[in-house]
């Protein structure tokens, strides 16, 4: 495990953000122009980590941790974080790939970031994101998303389900994203029962809409 410490310490006077999967750090520049600071991030791809350093370099309190998730816990991330952002991997949910699901060899890892989220506790971000592809919806008919909502709910998240079309923007039409954003405290007049999956709750929240659409459109430009 590879821990790329560029400082320690920061004024923090932006809210935090914890960024897993973080590839090249594209959902970073989204979170960034929403007024975040992301203080971790993580990638067990040494050639995307080397990518990011390149992209953000000597960033004052910002840590990224190159390896396999499995290998961290929840007391390796920082305990103050506003938001956690996960674009998980793809290759076990896209129509393209295997379609073996969130069970999947590389998709799978969507796990551990729950367990990581699970293991913060009570200190875990009031708000988290899952953003991947449109066949997290259809995956396994459904049963997948009902899996994921399922598990965030257990955390005490409340989550809504959105997709962006990328006909809005300069990109291949065949490749839409997917999100889920989780918030541990909706408003409660704006709840809505979700009969997609049975156990969701839909949420309509100005804020969590403005952060992912910035960040899903920085994934996917």
């Amino acid at each position: 495990m590879n821990d790329n410490r560029t400082h320690t310490a920061t004024g923090k006077a932006c809210p935090q953000a914890l960024e897993f999967f973080a590839g090249i750090g594209l959902a970073r520049l989204g979170l960034e122009e929403s007024g975040f600071q992301v203080e971790w991030s993580n990638d067990i791809d040494s050639a995307k980590c080397e990518m990011y350093r390149n992209n953000f370099t000597d960033t004052p309190g910002h840590t990224l941790v190159e390896g396999d998730m499995s290998e961290l816990s929840g007391d390796d991330l920082p305990h103050d974080a506003s938001i956690a952002w996960g674009s998980s991997p793809c290759t076990d949910l896209s129509l393209a790939g295997t379609r073996t699901g969130l069970n999947g060899k590389q998709s799978g890892a969507f796990w551990q970031y729950v367990r990581l989220l699970e293991e913060l506790g009570d200190s875990r971000p009031p708000i988290a994101i899952l953003e991947n592809v449109n066949g997290l919806a259809t995956s396994h008919s459904g049963e997948d998303l009902a899996a994921a909502v399922h598990a965030f709910n257990v955390l005490g998240y409340s989550v809504d389900v959105l997709s962006i079309d990328t006909r809005r923007f300069i990109l291949s039409p065949d490749r839409d994203s997917f999100g889920c954003l989780q918030n541990r405290r909706p408003p409660n007049n704006s709840i809505l029962r979700c009969a997609l999956t049975g156990c969701s709750r839909f949420l309509r929240t100005p804020l969590s809409a403005r952060i992912a659409h910035r960040c899903l459109s920085r994934r996917l430009l």
